[in-house]
C-alpha cells in the first residue's frame, strides 16, 4: 500500500501552504508578464523608488496618455496592483467603476462619454483619455489588478459662496487632489498609484511666473508622501487640444480647440525626477466629438 502524504510524493508537497502560495505567486507572475499591452521603455522601473508616481501632462495630446498606458503596462507586468488616478472630479467615480466593470461595448462607452467624465473640452475628456481608461479595463479583464480613480475637486464639494461673485481659492483643487491621492495610497497600501494630472498642478515648488505664491498639488503631497515626478519634453510645432484665453471686444474669452504647441524644453530647477522625450505631439479632440 502506498503511504499517503509521504514527503517524497507530489501530493504531500502540494498540501503545504507555503509551497502552494509560492506556486500561486509564480503562476501570477507568469500571467502578468503576458498581459496584452505594450510597456514603455524610457524609464527603468528599478529607478522609481516611490509607489506614488505623478505624471505632469499637457492636456489634449495623444502621446501622453499613450505613454501613461505603457507605464501602467510596465507596472502591471511586474505583477503589481495599480490605481490610475485621473484629473477628473471624484464625483465621477461611480461612472468610472461602472465602465471598468462593463464589456466596453458601444452602450457602455456612450454612457461614460455622456457622464460628467466626458464633458470637459480642455483636453481632460479627450478621445485619448477614453482610450487610456479602456486600456485599463482590458487589462483588468485579462487578470490585472487595476482601478481608475477620479481625484479632482467635486463640484458639490465647493463651499457655498458667502457673497455674490465669490472666487474659488486657487489652492482648493490642489489640496483636494493631494488629499485624494494620499487617501487612496493609505487605504491601498500594496498598490502603486499612478496619477496623470496637468503640469501646472504637479510640481513640488512654490511659485510660478504668474503667481509667486501659487502652491501646486505636489507642494502639498510631498509634505505627506514623497512621489516620483515624470514630465515631458517635445519640440514646437505640434498640436494640443486645449482652452486658451483670447481677447474679444476687450474681454478675455476662453477658446477651446486645436492649438499649435510652443514646445517644452527640459527645465533644470530640480523639481522633476525624470523627463521623457517625445518626438512630437498631436491633438486629441474631446470624446464627445
Amino acid at each position: 500500500m502506498p503511504i499517503k502524504n509521504k514527503p517524497s510524493s507530489v501530493s504531500f508537497w502540494l498540501s503545504q501552504p507555503l509551497l502552494t502560495a509560492m506556486l500561486a505567486l509564480g503562476m501570477q507572475a507568469a500571467s502578468a508578464k503576458n498581459l496584452p499591452c505594450t510597456p514603455q521603455n524610457q524609464i527603468a522601473l528599478s529607478d522609481i523608488t516611490s509607489r506614488i508616481i505623478v505624471v505632469g501632462e499637457l492636456h489634449g495630446t495623444n502621446e501622453i496618455p499613450a505613454y501613461v498606458a505603457g507605464l501602467a503596462c510596465s507596472i502591471l507586468r511586474e505583477g503589481k496592483s495599480l490605481i490610475l488616478a485621473l484629473e477628473t472630479p471624484a464625483s465621477n467615480q461611480l461612472a468610472l467603476n461602472e465602465y471598468m466593470d462593463s464589456d466596453g461595448g458601444e452602450a457602455a462607452s456612450e454612457k461614460l462619454k455622456a457622464s460628467k467624465f466626458g464633458e470637459k473640452e480642455d483636453g481632460r475628456s479627450s478621445h485619448a483619455m477614453l482610450g487610456l481608461v479602456e486600456s485599463m479595463r482590458l487589462l483588468r479583464r485579462a487578470g490585472a489588478t487595476v482601478a481608475v480613480a477620479g481625484i479632482d475637486l467635486s463640484e458639490t464639494a465647493i463651499p457655498d459662496a458667502l457673497f455674490k461673485d465669490e472666487p474659488i481659492w486657487i489652492g482648493e483643487r490642489n489640496t483636494v487632489m493631494a488629499h485624494n491621492i494620499e487617501s487612496r495610497a493609505r487605504v491601498y497600501k500594496d498598490y502603486t498609484v499612478l496619477a496623470l494630472i496637468g503640469k501646472v498642478h504637479t510640481g513640488r515648488l512654490k511659485g510660478t511666473s504668474w503667481n509667486p505664491n501659487y502652491e501646486p498639488m505636489g507642494c502639498f503631497l510631498e509634505q505627506r508622501l514623497p512621489y516620483y515626478y515624470i514630465t515631458f519634453t517635445y519640440p514646437a510645432g505640434g498640436f494640443e487640444w486645449s482652452c486658451r484665453g483670447n481677447k474679444v471686444n476687450a474681454k478675455l474669452e476662453m477658446v477651446c480647440g486645436r492649438h499649435e504647441s510652443q514646445g517644452q524644453a527640459k527645465e533644470n530647477n530640480g523639481d522633476q525626477t525624470a523627463w521623457v522625450a517625445l518626438p512630437g505631439i498631436t491633438a486629441s479632440a474631446p470624446m464627445r466629438q
